[in-house]
């Protein structure tokens, strides 16, 4: 038999044929399934024991005291003797429990088959106590003293960790994670209290029976509310969630020209302005599909990067060769674009480079720049080739140099 036909043939609830098994009181045929869940086979001796188990708690026995009588012997005496003698200071029950086991013959031995045989027509009829049907008021106030504080950890950061990774999102349009722990502090920083919070709706899904295993579930669930607590009342974690994000990005796919991030796009003018609005046709494959394109000549370029480690900084590339026409048509629109003309021009090797913003040109002055920003249109006229470059730094100059270093010009 299941579960579900004990309930009907004995007429407890789910909780006291549970409570009973997890005290050692009836032991039926056990089968875990894959996911460890215990599928009880019962029989019609473990019918009689649980009959025989509720009678005794409408009694008033406790838990103890029937795992004693069921062992029999001595001991078994030895319980039913001092639970007379409780009882007999109550009025009601006792008296009723007295009268019933009050000729326990002094040599006979005492067995549970014995005692619900003396009791069975007083207490047939009697309800089982309240802690056998349902929870008591002491479960019932600590589950949701762990769980009310577990729900308000596990919405807030939540909801805070989904706004951080939307930022994110927007603005690491090309996503690549770092391989330094350091970046992570702020990840964690959000993870500990969410998970500290699964793990106490989790311990408080269900009722545990056994005060043991409740003692301990109260124990674990303790630590991680305290643990999650710890975490969010320091500083260090939001400001690293704030000054070191775990992700950067980074694309040198011509397929993603000019798809920004957030921050970039707040520099979207200038960029837009340069750089034309698609790739020329001329710089894309034959076979490839007209829009969006797929397939570049190789001389064809493109490369994006952004970082906020601290401060920001990012780079924004692209090259390709033009035809005779498309190359002269391109220099107007930069001379059209830019009528006041380059703020500075320099020739590098073949390539005439114009800046439209003051920073120096100098290899060596711009390689000891902490904080710049530049926007260069470069073309090479014997190529027929273009170069379009926005370089920006916000005091990260130290670690990243000006883009147009990193290019060859000779």
């Amino acid at each position: 038999m299941k579960i579900k036909e004990v309930i009907a043939a004995t007429g407890l609830t789910d909780r006291a044929i549970r409570l009973y098994i997890e005290n050692g009181l009836v032991t039926p045929e056990n089968e875990k399934s894959y996911n460890g869940r215990n599928n009880y086979n019962f029989t019609q001796t473990d019918i009689e024991h649980f009959e025989q188990i509720a009678l005794l708690r409408k009694a008033d026995f406790s838990l103890e005291q029937i795992k004693t009588l069921k062992s029999g012997g001595e001991s078994a005496k030895e319980v039913l003797i001092a639970y007379l003698a409780t009882k007999k200071e109550s009025v009601v029950t006792g008296q009723k429990i007295v009268d019933a086991l009050k000729d326990i013959p002094q040599q006979e031995t005492v067995t549970i088959d014995y005692v619900c045989e003396k009791i069975k027509a007083s207490f047939e009829n009697t309800p089982l106590p309240d802690a056998d049907r349902k929870a008591t008021k002491g479960e019932l106030l600590e589950k949701w003293l762990m769980r009310i504080p577990a729900i308000i950890f596990l919405a807030f950061w939540g909801l805070f960790g989904i706004g951080v990774w939307l930022t994110y999102r927007e603005d690491f349009v090309f996503p690549r994670y770092y391989t330094n722990p350091v970046n992570y502090i702020g990840t964690a920083y959000i993870l500990i209290p969410v998970l500290a919070a699964i793990i106490v709706l989790f311990l408080y899904r269900k009722y545990v029976l056994l005060p043991e295993k409740r003692k301990k579930r109260r124990w674990i669930a303790g630590v991680s509310l305290t643990i999650a607590l710890l975490v969010c009342i320091q500083p260090i974690g939001m400001a690293s969630i704030m000054l070191m994000p775990p992700v950067y990005s980074e694309t040198d796919n011509p397929e993603n020209y000019l798809i920004l991030g957030n921050h970039v796009k707040m520099y979207g003018d200038d960029i837009y302005k340069l750089f034309p609005v698609n790739i020329p046709r001329s710089a894309i494959a034959e076979d490839s599909r007209w829009y969006p394109p797929d397939k570049f000549l190789d001389t064809t370029k493109y490369y994006y990067y952004f970082q906020e480690v601290v401060d920001p900084s990012f780079h924004v590339y692209a090259e390709w060769v033009l035809p005779k026409d498309e190359f002269t048509e391109e220099l107007n629109r930069i001379q059209n674009y830019y009528p006041e003309g380059a703020r500075q021009q320099e020739q590098w090797g073949e390539w005439i480079c114009l800046s439209f913003t003051d920073d120096t040109l100098d290899f060596s002055e711009a390689k000891e720049m902490i904080d710049y920003y530049y926007l260069i249109f470069a073309y090479n006229e014997k190529m027929g080739a273009v170069r379009y470059i926005a370089s920006y730094s916000m005091d990260c100059g130290r670690n990243e140099d000006p883009y147009f270093l990193e290019l060859q010009w000779e």
